[in-house]
This record gives C-alpha cells, sequence and structure tokens, in this order.
C-alpha cells in the first residue's frame, strides 16, 4: 500500500473511535435519566411491606366518638338585672365550651372530669338575650352547640335618691356690741371700786383708765359685766372695749371721768402722816446731779418739821394743810443721808434716804434722751406700768409710783402712736416705759 492509502486508513479508524467513545457517553447519559440499573447489574428488588396482623378479636380500630353538643342551663326563675349572669351546663370531659351572647362569643371555659362547667357573662343590657354553648374541638372549631336559651334582663329599678339631709343651719354670728359702763354713785375714797357695765354675753370685756388697761371679764349671759378695780384721789378717764377671740379690739365705749376722793362721803377724814413726817422725795438711793433740788414729804398738817442731813439739821418747814411739804437743797457734797423730824424732837423717819451727786441729771438734759435722770409723773397718781419691751402688749414687770426715780438708757421707740423709753430704777430694776408719764424734774 502506498502512502496515501495508509495515511486514508488511519484516518478512518480514528474517526470511528470517536464515534464509539460518542454513542458510549451518550448511552451512560440515557441510562442515568431513565434509572435503569447500569449494565452488568442485577437490580435490586424492593423489600417486601409486612402485612401488620390484625388485634386478636378485633377485626379494625374504632373511629373517633362524636363530638357531644353542650348542655346549657341559666339562672333561676326572676327579675335579673344586667351585670354578671351565671351560666353552667355540662359537656364531654375536659372540653372547651364558648359561650355566645346574641351570636357573639363572649368568653370559654372547660368542663372538669365530671362534664360539668360554669361561666360568669357580663350582660349589661336590659331586654332578651340569646345565649348558645358551644362544643369546640382540639383545633378551636366548633363542633356541637346547645340550642338558644332566651336570657330576659329588666331594666334596673331605679331607685330614689335619699332624701338630702338638710345642713343644719348655720349659727349665725352674734355682733360684739360695744360695752357700756356703770359708775358708782357718791364719792369715792382711795380704795377698790367696783365698775359695772353691759356687753354681748360670752364677749371679751378690758377695762381701760387712763389708757391703761385695768382688767378683763367676760360678760355674763345676762349680758352684764363688774370689775373692781382699785384707783388713786383724782379724776380718771375710764373706758371699756370688747375684744374678739383674737384679743383685738372690736367695739369700745366712750371714756366717762370717775373722781376718787379722799374719803366717802360721810367718812372721817384722815389725817396724813399723823404718826410722824415722811420723805417721798428722792427715793432711797437716789442718785441726782448737783443742782439745786427739792425734797418733798407729808406730815401733819401745820406741824413744822425739821430736815436733817445725817445728823446736821439743814432747815426747817411748815406742813400744809393738804398734809405735804417741800424744801429747797443744794448738793454740798457727793453724798448725803436725808431724815425729817417733828421740830423740837428726836423722832426721826425710820430710815435714812441715802442720795448720791454728781453722776445724775446734767443741766443739758432739757428732753428725754439717753442718760438722762428722768421722774414719773401720773395724772390721778397712778402708778406707772414697766413693760418688757416698747409696747402695751408686752408683758408688765413692775408698777412704778408717782415720784418715781428712773435712769433713761434707751430710746425713743414708737409703737401704737407713743414713744417708748428703755429706763432703770434706783434698785435696778430695768424696763420700758411710755414717755409721757416722765418729766426731767420731779413735780
Amino acid at each position: 500500500m502506498n502512502t496515501r492509502t495508509t495515511g486514508w486508513i488511519g484516518y478512518d479508524w480514528f474517526k470511528l473511535i470517536v464515534a464509539i467513545i460518542l454513542l458510549l457517553l451518550l448511552l451512560m447519559f440515557w441510562l442515568r435519566g431513565a434509572g435503569t440499573t447500569p449494565v452488568g447489574t442485577a437490580p435490586t428488588a424492593a423489600p417486601a411491606v409486612p402485612t401488620a396482623a390484625a388485634p386478636a378479636g378485633n377485626a379494625a380500630t374504632s373511629a373517633p366518638a362524636a363530638v357531644v353538643a353542650p348542655s346549657l342551663t341559666l339562672p333561676g326563675s326572676g327579675s335579673l338585672a344586667p351585670g354578671k349572669i351565671p351560666l353552667s351546663g355540662t359537656a364531654a370531659p375536659n372540653s372547651k365550651v364558648q359561650i355566645t351572647v346574641d351570636g357573639k362569643p363572649v368568653g370559654t371555659t372547660t368542663a372538669d372530669a365530671s362534664g360539668n362547667w360554669t361561666f360568669d357573662a357580663t350582660i349589661d343590657a336590659p331586654g332578651d338575650h340569646a345565649v348558645v354553648a358551644q362544643a369546640l374541638d382540639a383545633g378551636g372549631a366548633v363542633a356541637a352547640a346547645s340550642n338558644p336559651a332566651t336570657l330576659k334582663l329588666s331594666a334596673p329599678v331605679a331607685t330614689a335618691a335619699p332624701a338630702a339631709t338638710a345642713a343644719p343651719a348655720a349659727t349665725a354670728a352674734v355682733a360684739i356690741t360695744a360695752p357700756t359702763i356703770t359708775l358708782p354713785t357718791g364719792a369715792q375714797a382711795d380704795a377698790p371700786v367696783t365698775l359695772t357695765g353691759t356687753g354681748t354675753p360670752g364677749s371679751t370685756v378690758e377695762v381701760m383708765v387712763d389708757g391703761q388697761s385695768v382688767g378683763k371679764v367676760t360678760v355674763g349671759a345676762d349680758g352684764s359685766w363688774s370689775l373692781p378695780i382699785t384707783l388713786l384721789a383724782g379724776d380718771h378717764a375710764i373706758s371699756a372695749r370688747a375684744l374678739d377671740a383674737a384679743g383685738s379690739e372690736v367695739a369700745a365705749s366712750a371714756p366717762v371721768t370717775l373722781t376718787v376722793g379722799a374719803a366717802t362721803a360721810g367718812a372721817a377724814t384722815p389725817v396724813p402722816n399723823a404718826s410722824g413726817p415722811v420723805i417721798s422725795f428722792p427715793a432711797d438711793n437716789a442718785t441726782l446731779g448737783t443742782d439745786p433740788f427739792t425734797m418733798k414729804g407729808t406730815g401733819t398738817p401745820g406741824s413744822t418739821i425739821e430736815i436733817l442731813d445725817s445728823d446736821k439739821v439743814i432747815g426747817t418747814v411748815t406742813v400744809g394743810a393738804d398734809g405735804t411739804w417741800s424744801f429747797p437743797i443744794t448738793p454740798s457734797g457727793s453724798t448725803a443721808a436725808y431724815s425729817a423730824r417733828p421740830a423740837g424732837t428726836t423722832d426721826v423717819t425710820a430710815k435714812p434716804i441715802r442720795v448720791t451727786f454728781g453722776n445724775g441729771q446734767s443741766a443739758s438734759c432739757t428732753t428725754l434722751a439717753p442718760n438722762c435722770d428722768a421722774w414719773v409723773t401720773r395724772k390721778g397718781g397712778l402708778s406707772l406700768r414697766m413693760r418688757a419691751g416698747a409696747g402695751t402688749d408686752q408683758a408688765i414687770v413692775a408698777r412704778l409710783p408717782v415720784g418715781t426715780q428712773l435712769k433713761v438708757l434707751e430710746g425713743p421707740k414708737s409703737n401704737g402712736g407713743r414713744e417708748w423709753w428703755r429706763v432703770r430704777t434706783v434698785g435696778g430694776n430695768e424696763g420700758w416705759v411710755a414717755g409721757e408719764n416722765l418729766v426731767l424734774q420731779p413735780d
């Protein structure tokens, strides 16, 4: 064979081999798609499914029991008002029961092991209502139902509102009126005087004498009041004012004047200081300035008395018809011990009046000011109240007789239309007094 023939034969074999390979590949893909067992492999036989033998005595498994429709029991007879309505009934033990009212579910409950169930349905509207109990299967679907039962609810009877209890009539506030004052008749001695008057029953009346409170009293149920007070000789302006519960003035009477004499009408006129002369000014242990001053006192009217400094007679004076006397003195030293006695005797006052000079009143004290000396003076001879503070609302700490010498320490402070000064007595007692009752020289 020539070269051309040999080449052709080789080329044909090559094409044949390629074609076989392609055919085999196509056959393999086809066998896989058809599920055919590969060539040379015997198909595996499917295992035989065993047939379960039926239980002895039972031809077949029994079908599930049929769902039982629940029963429904409404509340007993009688008028029922809207609200919670107790329902009950029976159903399959442990089954779910759904309650509907007028076709709308209102809740579910579960029957107990004995098949009994209860449920409180809330129905607010009066009228007729169709109530049904439904048995639910395991999937919550309605499997059976009771026959509708009609529930009649009556409208609630309107209860008449209790009659309103009339509020107790408010006690009308009693208007407090101004009190009145009835002065005692006849001449009044320098002794306790009983004032009387009228006012609003139960109210408090405060009696004022010369602008100062002398006491409080409660008006009796009959509208009357009385208050005993002690007044010195002279004219006194007396008024009464009604106070409220807080102690504030509500109304006041007009002032009336009461004159107190030396003795009650018909009584014997006492002889002043018949037992001996008395020095009324200066006070014992007083401190005075170096300027001349007037000593004053009382004694037997018309009698002559001697004035002494220690044991030395420094002058004489005649007691006036009113039983008073005065004697001018010019200080001659830093201290003195004054006494008085009836002329021609050796009987002196029981206790000498000791006075210090030099640190007292200055000639420059023409008006009240701190470090000035002052003396108590009051119309009618009433004592002056010394208070703990600057005002009539402050507590009274002492009562200062007319003529009491004071040292001014502080002031003035205005309160209640008055000017108040802090003062100290010769004995060291300190407090506040109203300035209108002080003078720079003794009366």
